[in-house]
């Protein structure tokens, strides 16, 4: 069952937990496992992104 709004128009998105960290950064992986633990038993959604200095050279090799 999916929870109305006050107005009884429909469905309530629930909130969403983003979190962005160095991909170099030791300790990203333990703290978006716990972030995803906490999202989830508050009902939240969660993303998590990791990001690094862009080199400009093409992720897959070779020429881009």
């Amino acid at each position: 069952m999916t929870p109305l709004d006050t107005e009884g128009d429909g469905p309530i998105r629930p909130g969403l937990l983003i979190f962005f960290a160095p991909a170099d950064h030791p300790h990203r992986d333990a703290v978006c496992a716990t972030m995803a633990w906490v999202a989830a038993s508050e009902g939240l959604l969660f993303e998590c992104y990791y990001d690094s200095r862009h080199s400009g050279v093409h992720y897959g090799g070779g020429l881009p």
